[in-house]
């Protein structure tokens, strides 16, 4: 294909040093609907093969272990222009590098899913991300100190919640600054332009408390383009350190807080509460409206699997959108459609488990088989469309 030519061109010709000292390049591929565009891959002696598309290229952007080895994978049919897509694909490299870095500051997606939504907290972390918005506009360093303040007070607001945060900004943050890097690279806009660009995800209130973990990918690029102002050798140290970005930034900045003033919540951060509050409770409503029986299962479940990145948590209830799964008796059930899981004190903690049927469940003399679940070992009953399995 003409556009996985013209990138794997760009790909020879444009050194990684220009993006991070000593970045290097793992096995990268472009894929679409029928094929697969693999190139750099130990496998085929780092030579291009072009193969029939496999289960492993699962539609996204992302980085794979294929065939033992991390490779970057984009899937084409999101790009129509080298323009577009090469960014993309230095993003994802260096997620590759980052892992042959040994990159250990990984965000808890669990505790990321719990992450409490507070007025005080909205009401600071907004402020916070204009003042480190206009840190890099202005090159101001009132202005980070500022933000340092604000972080540091929502810091004592929520304990170990804020890791949550640091940590999602150290890993996405410099992926999308060499992303950045790339896209000026091969384009014409000057910095400003740039720092205009990018800082639309930053400045976006409601979709900075609605996507918790997105919105880190917008500040975590503002860190280090700050860096880039105070520490110009960040980019060769920082992933030879214990410290998340913001740590990292707070050391080198070299600045004192400032007294922070008692927060008032403002009428636009209830209007952002209530936004989340109803986006997150519709999610459950359109599961409930889906057709079918509602199965409730019920019992002492065993390990857990969950995809924690994209579940909602809401009240003592948990919407897993693709998949779930439990272990029961040395037997491991996974859910690959939407449930919903009722928990005590933390998600890990499941009570509950409901899950949308078209069909009744088979009463066997070896237990209760469910459609898309398998066998079942329990008391089985039913209450109209509601049916029940309390588990042994």
């Amino acid at each position: 294909m003409e556009l996985t030519e013209k990138i794997s061109g760009a790909m020879k010709r444009i050194p990684f040093d220009e993006y991070r000292p000593n970045f290097k390049a793992v096995a990268y591929a472009f894929y679409n609907q029928n094929e697969v565009f693999l190139f750099n891959h130990p496998a085929f002696h780092f030579q291009a093969a072009r193969l029939a598309l496999e289960p492993s290229f699962n539609g996204a952007d992302t980085r794979i272990h294929y065939k033992d080895v991390p490779t970057s994978i984009i899937n084409l049919d999101r790009y129509n222009t080298f323009e577009t897509a090469y960014p993309i694909l230095i993003h994802e490299l260096f997620h590759g590098y980052q892992y042959l870095k040994k990159e250990k500051r990984c965000p808890d997606e669990l505790l990321g899913s719990q992450y409490p939504l507070l007025p005080e907290d909205v009401e600071l972390r907004n402020q916070e991300r204009e003042q480190l918005f206009t840190a890099v506009m202005n090159e101001d360093s009132q202005a980070i100190q500022s933000f340092i303040s604000l972080r540091e007070k929502r810091s004592r607001l929520l304990g170990d919640y804020i890791q949550y945060e640091f940590k999602n900004e150290t890993v996405e943050g410099p992926a999308w600054y060499v992303e950045l890097l790339a896209e000026k690279r091969i384009g014409s806009f000057d910095r400003q332009e740039a720092i205009k660009k990018y800082g639309q995800s930053l400045l976006d209130r409601f979709e900075a408390a609605l996507y918790l973990r997105k919105s880190g990918y917008g500040s975590g690029l503002f860190l280090c383009l700050y860096l880039d102002a105070v520490s110009p050798d960040w980019k060769r140290e920082f992933l030879d350190t214990d410290l998340t970005l913001y740590e990292y930034l707070k050391v080198h900045a070299n600045l004192g807080n400032k007294a922070i003033k008692d927060t008032i919540i403002s009428h636009e951060t209830r209007k952002i509460i209530e936004h989340v509050e109803n986006f997150r409770s519709r999610k459950f409503e359109e599961f409930q409206k889906q057709e079918g029986y509602t199965l409730c299962i019920s019992g002492r479940f065993q390990s857990l699997s969950f995809d924690p990145i994209n579940m909602i948590s809401h009240g003592n209830r948990t919407l897993h959108p693709y998949s779930f799964g439990f272990t029961l008796n040395e037997e491991t059930y996974m859910i690959l459609q939407p449930s919903v899981t009722y928990f005590k004190s933390s998600v890990k903690e499941i009570e509950k488990v409901e899950v949308k049927i078209h069909s009744k469940p088979l009463l066997t003399e070896k237990g209760i088989a469910v459609e898309g679940i398998g066998l079942l070992k329990g008391e089985y009953e039913e209450k109209g469309c509601l049916l029940f399995i309390r588990l042994c």
